[in-house]
This record gives structure tokens, sequence and C-alpha cells, in this order.
């Protein structure tokens, strides 16, 4: 079962059973989830940006995950991020970009709408995204990464 703060290694020292225990083994220590300032995951709306989650015909949600601080042998990047948009509606939507740092930009690994050979990129080949908004096709999903911006 995962507990509040196993994201940034908390530890009970073994201790399951920790409820009824106001000391150091239950306290969590909010500074180890400093991070860099990126929100794990940012949820992101059509449009301008916002979800409103409270309307019962929403058919399209985005979401950004950062994956900075995940080791990987396959990357030495040290600004990678995941964008993800499901779109189950009938019509294309309009989808803002998050902002990226310089000299960093968008890169297309899926895209449902293409046709085959071009929907689900190899890895180093993905083309790069152009402008601050992805047109998102309907009943499709996209999935985009980060990468140098001269690649």
């Amino acid at each position: 079962m995962i507990t509040a703060g196993d994201g940034f290694m908390r530890t009970q020292m073994g201790n399951n059973n920790v409820y009824a225990q106001d000391n150091g083994i239950s306290w969590l220590d909010w500074d180890l989830c400093a991070g860099d300032g990126i929100p794990d995951i940012h949820w992101v709306g059509p449009g301008e940006g916002q979800v409103n989650w409270e309307d019962p015909e929403l058919r399209c949600l985005g979401f950004q995950v950062d994956g900075n601080e995940v080791e990987s042998a396959d990357r030495d990047e040290k600004d990678y991020r995941l964008f993800i948009v499901f779109n189950s509606d009938g019509d294309t939507q309009a989808f803002p970009l998050p902002p990226l740092v310089e000299g960093r930009a968008w890169y297309r690994a899926i895209d449902t709408t293409l046709s085959p050979g071009e929907d689900l990129m190899e890895p180093g080949t993905e083309p790069r995204v152009e402008g601050d908004q992805y047109m998102v096709g309907p009943r499709s999903c996209i999935v985009l990464i980060t990468g140098e911006a001269g690649k």
C-alpha cells in the first residue's frame, strides 16, 4: 500500500503501525519534497488550459508528468517531462503546451490520429512540435516528450 510520503523516500523504520504515534516515525518531512519547483503532475484542460472538474461533459484531459527525479541509463537529460492528452470528444481540441526552460522543446512520441508508421515514433526519431499548442484529434491520445531544442 502506498502511503503519504512514499514519493520522497519517507521511512517508518519497518514500523507498519504508526498511526497512534506522535513522533518522528509518523511525521512527514516536507523539506524532502521541495524538488525543482515543477509539480510532479500538472493537469491541463483544452482551450485556456484550466480543467473544469465540475463539468460532467468533460471529454478531454491532459497532464504533464515531471520525470526529473527519475534516473535512467537511457538519458542524461536534466529536464525530462511527459505531456499526455486523452481526447474522447468527437471534435479536435487545442491544448496549450506547458512552458519549458530555455533550450528545451516538445517532441511528439505518440499521436493515435496519424497513420501507421507515423503514430508511434521510435526513440530518437520524434518530430519537434512547433507552436504553443497541440491540436489533439477526435477520439485519440498523444504523448509528447521533452528534448534538446536543437535536436
